[in-house]
């Protein structure tokens, strides 16, 4: 089945729904790319500050040489065509580098939005303090940062004791007064990069106390990277990112450009990625909205006066019973009873089935391998309810155990929580059967 662009907002709003109980519990980092930073051009368009760095160099390399460089954007190439003259210094590249970061004093939109949001680590990839400048501006919150230092033994700047506090570390080192060469500026740099930050041959890995943190994580969002790269392939694969997490999710270079079915693929099979559609501010900005909505908690309890049915299949019994108990304080806000319909056989009880389905005020069908093995659920009940979605009548699926195929009926027609390619069985009940309260209750507070 395809999704028309009217379906999109149900699966968008879920996932944008998840990060933010994500983020607010400081459950997930966010890792800033290259394009994360940018600057105006004087058309009034935006660029990313490493790109426009490039084309500085390169533009200062014809004006010496008369030779145009072939890829004048990319920064790495353009770098050790630097190096590659006679009389440069590796000093005075740095420098020339240090100079541009020095001129631009503005934090983008992007990095802006990040510091108005309780992340506990935040990473980026670019060697300017633009981010902890846009947390000095915002005042949302204090925070601390370290660096790394290529080809050097780490220090261990991350501190998990302050309770109300960000860290920002700087992946590709920082831009120093006095350069001192830690800067992975050319290709051979990039190389030996990736051997530093494995800590091959002595202790230049990571700070433990860092690593550690990251393996806490239970997602990572990733904004402002171009995933066609070949070197953000290794980074990711020798930094581990997703190695222990549950959820990671991305967006292209801007979110705008459609990339290749293949690297989509790659990036879902080997990292674990879902890529989400909106654009990064507007991204970051609906979940701050979300968490900002929730801050007031929820509203006293109400007598039972509306009915919460359960579609599920026998095996699910005590899966149901536990998610029954975490919506405890759900339904008492809003004023719901439970109910229960399962493998019952036809007659008199179908049309009891019938009648609890046309009564009820949210229906949520528990799914699962059983559940789709069975015909009644699927085809008889699963389809009445579904035809009940309104303005009055919540309908959202609960994605208990992983069955391939299970988000084709609901498309376009109601959620699944936690979301449509991710089962509360994966991520742990632990952490799942919370984040689907969390979901549902946006769901059951606009219902009329």
């Amino acid at each position: 089945m395809t999704v028309t662009q009217a379906q999109v907002p149900i699966f968008a709003s879920a996932d944008l729904d998840l990060l933010a109980q994500l983020v607010e519990n400081e459950k997930c980092a966010l890792i800033l790319g290259p394009f994360a930073s940018d600057a105006s051009l004087p058309d009034g368009s935006r660029i990313s500050t490493r790109k426009l760095l490039a084309r500085e160099l390169a533009e200062a390399y014809f004006e010496k040489n008369k030779n145009r460089l072939p890829e004048p954007e990319n920064l790495g190439l353009v770098c050790t065509a630097w190096m590659a003259q006679p009389d440069v210094s590796r000093t005075n590249l740095e420098i020339k580098v240090r100079d541009f970061y020095k001129r631009h004093t503005e934090p983008s939109p992007l990095l802006l939005e990040a510091a108005r949001l309780p992340f506990r680590i935040l990473f980026t990839t670019s060697p300017d303090e633009l981010l902890q400048k846009a947390f000095s501006m915002e005042k949302k919150r204090s925070f601390r940062d370290g660096y790394y230092r290529f080809s050097k033994t780490q220090k261990d700047d991350y501190d998990d004791t302050p309770e109300d506090w960000a860290y920002l570390y700087q992946l590709l080192g920082r831009v120093l007064d006095k350069p001192d060469g830690s800067l992975p500026l050319t290709v051979a740099d990039q190389l030996e990069y990736i051997d530093s930050v494995q800590g091959v041959g002595k202790e230049t890995r990571l700070p433990a106390g860092l690593r550690n943190a990251m393996q806490d994580c239970e997602a990572f969002l990733f904004l402002g990277f171009d995933y066609d790269n070949w070197y953000l392939r290794v980074l990711f694969h020798i930094l581990k990112f997703s190695e222990k997490a549950k959820l990671v999710f991305g967006l292209p270079e801007g979110a705008s450009v459609q990339m290749p079915p293949g690297t989509e693929a790659f990036f879902r099979e080997q990292f674990k990625f879902s890529f989400l559609e909106n654009k990064p501010v507007e991204l970051l900005r609906g979940i701050r909205q979300r968490i900002e909505s929730g801050a007031s908690g929820q509203p006293a309890g109400q007598k039972a006066t509306q009915k919460l049915l359960y579609l599920y299949a026998p095996a699910d019994e005590v899966f149901k019973d536990k998610l029954d108990r975490q919506l405890s304080m759900l339904k008492k806000a809003h004023g719901l009873e439970s109910a229960s319909v399962h493998d019952f056989a036809i007659g008199e009880i179908q049309r009891a089935e019938n009648q609890a389905i046309e009564s009820a005020s949210v229906i949520i069908p528990i799914l699962s391998p059983d559940f789709f093995a069975d015909d009644h659920l699927v085809n008889n009940l699963l389809s009445k309810a579904l035809a009940r979605q309104s303005a009055s009548v919540a309908v959202a699926a609960v994605y208990a155990r992983e069955v391939h195929g299970a988000a084709d009926l609901f498309r376009g027609k109601a959620p699944i929580f936690p979301a449509e390619s991710l089962s509360v069985g994966f991520v742990g009940e632990e952490t799942g059967l919370p984040m689907v309260a969390k979901l549902l209750e946006p769901l059951i507070s606009a219902l009329k």
